[in-house]
């Protein structure tokens, strides 16, 4: 829905007040400090492209999320007959964790499908669905710990505002927490908890870098080495916008097989948030088991 109601990118010429004299100028230095207005007209697409990105990741990780608590909340009383039965609780963990991925990938699969085909994108559909995929992931992860850690009766509403409430303000599409604040050098630990809790802080930076990274020179996003001889750092526009700022080296080279920088961070996060959601329904299991025993004792 937010796909069709959004249109398409509106790339357009912006009006500059660069002068005469530093656009015929032989020092490239004088022109360096008017790059934005240069480039205006491609830089000004970015809002766009992020705030599109930020509307469909939160509402689909409030609703991936959302059907993935079912897995938790109704399977927990057969985790625990399990592990009472002397069966492995992890091997258990890991089955479901095993059916359900395949089970929200086909869901993603569908969501990033039917945006690509209504939204469009100048970057291939296979790293379209790989930056769905990575947010189902990251989503359902969560999902997965908060349904642990919450009573059932409450953990639709809390599901819901994690999502919400993190996927919106630390995301870095949205203050307190750009891309500005996230790499800055001395906010490390705010680009930390971003990373760590926010389900779309990869999903929104991925999809604008996709974009760009397939735009000419001419937009000051990538560039040709060999012509661009002497440039100085943080000249481009991925450094005027703060994106991609980790991997600047290799962003900037013009491709259209998308960005996937950020996979490796978001594969990481996930699987330490389901390791700690197994121990803890490991440990929940042997709380229930050890009353259960002496019981049978008894």
């Amino acid at each position: 829905l937010i796909s069709g109601l959004e249109g398409v990118f509106d790339i357009t010429r912006c009006e500059s007040n660069i002068p005469y004299e530093v656009l015929v100028s032989d020092e490239k230095e004088d022109l360096i400090p008017f790059f934005p207005q240069l480039f205006a007209y491609a830089i000004s697409a970015s809002a766009s492209m992020q705030e599109y990105a930020l509307k469909v990741g939160v509402i689909t990780a409030v609703l991936v999320g959302l059907a993935a608590s079912r897995v938790i909340t109704g399977y927990r009383l057969q985790f625990y007959r399990e592990a009472a039965s002397g069966y492995d609780p992890f091997a258990y963990f890991v089955s479901i964790n095993f059916t359900s991925s395949i089970e929200h990938g086909f869901q993603i699969l569908l969501c990033s499908v039917v945006g690509y085909w209504l939204r469009g994108s100048a970057a291939p559909l296979y790293a379209y669905f790989v930056n769905f995929l990575l947010l189902g992931w990251l989503a359902v992860s969560w999902s997965f710990l908060l349904s642990v850690i919450t009573p059932t009766s409450s953990t639709t509403v809390v599901i819901g505002f994690f999502m919400a409430f993190f996927g919106l303000l630390f995301s870095g599409g949205l203050a307190p927490a750009t891309y500005v604040e996230i790499y800055d050098s001395s906010r490390k630990a705010l680009a930390s908890f971003c990373g760590l809790v926010s389900p779309t802080r990869y999903f929104i930076e991925m999809s604008a870098v996709n974009e760009h990274r397939t735009l000419p020179p001419q937009s000051g996003f990538t560039f040709i080495e060999s012509e661009a001889f002497g440039l100085p750092e943080d000249s481009t526009s991925f450094d005027f916008l703060s994106l991609a700022q980790n991997d600047i080296l290799n962003v900037v080279e013009r491709s259209t097989r998308g960005w996937y920088w950020s996979a490796l961070p978001a594969v990481i996060v996930g699987l330490a948030i389901r390791c700690i959601c197994g121990i803890i329904l490991a440990f929940e299991s042997r709380q229930c088991i050890i009353p259960l025993k002496k019981a049978c004792v008894r």
